[in-house]
């Protein structure tokens, strides 16, 4: 072999030993790019199984309905559909249809309201839109409600003792007529039913701890017609003028009864 073929055979050994151990450019830093293996998988990431659906919520199906609650059928007959229905406006019985009473416009109730006495809560016999609520110490029915919009003017719906709500009068429009010896508790617009204080009895009344009621007392303001009956210890009809024109004052408990 001669020299200049040796000499060429090496230069081209050469050339191919150094671009064997050049770094290719595109590959230069190729480490530091998040590959497909470094990015979570899908199966990484919640989906919407992961997530409380509407049947792990409670629905209307789970809350007991009216058809849940015993009901009781009376042997009287259901108000006439003809008759003014409970809540109705009124200015005396007549207008309240046979057996109604007119709830007096003086003693609270904004514009008179029509009901008529039924015998127990789940009494049936007050009609449709209409509800046997405990009053005193007797029941009488009065307008339904499940908000304040059913309600008239003056009215709200009050909901007590897990009972249907019914149309009541706020107490702010008259409080001495429509509370009595109670003060009206503007917080809620209802008269207190209980007291531990005389701060939750109307002006000139006390509370009894005994009975945890507020009685009235010579200067009790009651109203318009009425006055504290001292055999009671509550505000109630003096004469006949505070009672609808169908109905007389028994002065000796304040209520108003039938002629």
């Amino acid at each position: 072999m001669s020299r200049s073929l040796l000499l060429s055979a090496l230069a081209t050994l050469a050339v191919a030993c150094v671009t064997s151990q050049s770094p290719n450019p595109v590959d230069a830093g190729a480490s530091d790019v998040p590959s497909a293996h470094d990015v979570p998988a899908a199966s990484d990431v919640p989906v919407a199984s992961d997530v409380p659906v509407a049947s792990d919520v409670p629905v209307a199906s789970d809350v007991p309905d009216a058809s849940d609650r015993p009901v009781v059928r009376d042997a009287a007959a259901p108000v006439d559909a003809s008759s003014p229905v409970p809540g109705s406006t009124c200015r005396g019985d007549g207008d309240c249809g046979p057996g109604g009473e007119c709830l007096m416009a003086n003693r609270g109730w904004s514009g008179g309201y029509c009901t008529s006495p039924c015998p127990s809560a789940e009494s049936t016999v007050c009609g449709e839109g209409a509800v046997c609520n405990p009053r005193g110490t007797a029941f009488s029915c009065l307008r339904g409600c499940t908000n304040h919009g059913d309600c008239r003017d003056g009215y709200m719906c009050v909901v007590s003792g897990g009972r249907p709500g019914v149309c009541f009068p706020r107490c702010d429009a008259l409080p001495e007529a429509f509370c009595g010896a109670a003060a009206c508790d503007e917080a809620v617009f209802l008269c207190f039913a209980r007291c531990t204080s005389n701060e939750q009895c109307s002006a000139g009344s006390s509370c009894d701890t005994n009975t945890s009621r507020c009685t009235c007392g010579p200067t009790t303001r009651c109203g318009e017609g009425r006055s504290c009956i001292t055999a009671t210890g509550q505000c109630g009809c003096t004469r006949d003028e505070g009672c609808a024109a169908e109905r007389r004052c028994d002065t000796a408990t304040g209520a108003c009864v039938p002629r």
